[in-house]
């Protein structure tokens, strides 16, 4: 409704391959079905350090656990959350 073109992912294998296309931005879940939300976030730095990345969960943030995350332009959203919040 605001224009952002959203490529909707429902795995970490979903989400991996649609890096490639270089978003400007990554939304992931720290529990995906097939993997972390984390490993998709670290494989997001690396390939383009610049790229915000938001991490939702019903954890708290000190389940970020990697060191290769450092630096990263990461934000934690706590769930529930609401668009606005977003």
């Amino acid at each position: 409704r605001r224009g952002y073109e959203v490529t909707p992912a429902s795995s970490m294998a979903e989400g991996l391959a649609l890096l490639a296309a270089n978003p400007d931005l990554l939304i992931t879940d720290l529990q995906l079905p097939d993997g972390s939300g984390e490993d998709i976030a670290i494989a997001s730095f690396e390939r383009a350090p610049m790229r915000p990345i938001i991490v939702c969960s019903g954890f708290n943030a000190d389940d970020l656990r990697s060191e290769r995350l450092s630096g990263a332009p990461l934000t934690f959203v706590a769930k529930p959350f609401t668009a606005a919040d977003l």
